[in-house]
């Protein structure tokens, strides 16, 4: 994992509540422990398109929303945590089918 240090803990702090029934473990243990290897999927990857058309695709990440905070958070194994704003947006999980690849 490579997130900037301070602001992926403080994510995680802010966000345990959410994580802790997607995850299966505690809000205190997501707080002393943080997120590991294991809670990253690589079953697809997970697209959100945002209100103004614009998205972002990331590998080995799942999502959070909280209608409270009028944001989904997004939680990557190798590209850090982010939080968008909610509103008109869009999450896929796109699983991804090879149809050919050319052998050199």
């Amino acid at each position: 994992m490579h997130p900037v240090p301070r602001l992926a803990q403080q994510l995680v702090t802010e966000w345990a509540e959410d994580l802790a029934p997607v995850l299966g473990r505690s809000v205190e243990e997501i707080q002393q422990k943080g997120l590991g290897a294991a809670d990253f999927p690589s079953n697809g990857s997970l697209h959100i398109k945002l209100m103004d058309g614009s998205f972002v695709q990331f590998e080995h990440a799942f999502h959070v929303v909280n209608a409270q905070k009028f944001a989904i958070a997004v939680f990557t194994e190798h590209c850090g945590y982010h939080v968008f704003p909610f509103h008109e947006a869009e999450v896929s999980r796109i699983q991804r089918e090879v149809l050919f690849v050319q052998a050199f």
